[in-house]
């Protein structure tokens, strides 16, 4: 999500952050295929700026998302008003990963909002070819070109790499996505049975990992 103009002068445009990581054990997922340690789930994992911080969520910060998300997407250039709910539904489903839900902070008010979780690809032959989906990214219209929509998006790629996924599908902007490396997904011959090829996105957390890989991607 993102608008033109930044309506919170005290807030500025930030560069690229590096996620600080600590010693985390997951053996409910994937396996680590490098040497970067998982962040912790209770722990602050990425300081963005003096007052901003990127955080994992926690259950008791479920009902105040819920609101952002709605809140947020009532400003959004493309939306249909259930994104609360389809962010809810996905926590509640099988395909949830606790370390891949983010929000953003600032003087413990919640300004921003990001979900990975899992999804598949079906494969021309029937099989699936696990995959993530990147949805809802929700960041208070006020907080909007501050950078503290990229933060969340470079915290949950890098995370999500870490943890051993090797690739990650969106729908969304393509001129937003691109900066961190989304393709669309057609250009590998994947694509969603209705939703428009010109948003359907997909990025390799690991280099070549969608080679040979075509099919229908389920959202």
């Amino acid at each position: 999500m993102k608008t033109k103009r930044n309506l919170n002068p005290n807030i500025k445009k930030r560069p690229a952050y590096t996620v600080q990581t600590i010693p985390y054990s997951a053996p409910n997922h994937p396996p680590i295929t490098n040497k970067e340690k998982i962040p912790k789930i209770a722990d602050i994992i990425l300081p963005m700026q003096k007052d901003i911080l990127i955080r994992h969520a926690r259950q008791a910060d479920y009902p105040t998302i819920y609101e952002l998300i709605e809140t947020a997407f009532r400003t959004a250039e493309h939306r249909d008003g259930t994104e609360q709910d389809f962010a809810a539904d996905l926590r509640a489903g099988t395909n949830y990963i606790t370390e891949l839900e983010l929000v953003a902070e600032i003087d413990s008010q919640l300004i921003g909002h990001i979900m990975l979780t899992k999804t598949y690809v079906v494969l021309p032959d029937g099989g699936r070819y696990d995959t993530l989906l990147l949805a809802p990214l929700s960041v208070l219209r006020e907080y909007r070109n501050a950078g503290v929509g990229s933060a969340l998006v470079r915290a949950g790629l890098r995370i999500a790499r870490t943890m051993g996924y090797r690739t990650v599908f969106l729908v969304g902007e393509p001129d937003y996505y691109r900066r961190f490396g989304f393709e669309l997904s057609h250009l590998y011959g994947i694509s969603h049975e209705s939703l428009p090829a010109e948003y359907v996105q997909t990025i390799e957390l690991v280099p070549g990992a969608l080679t040979g890989i075509t099919g229908r991607i389920k959202m």
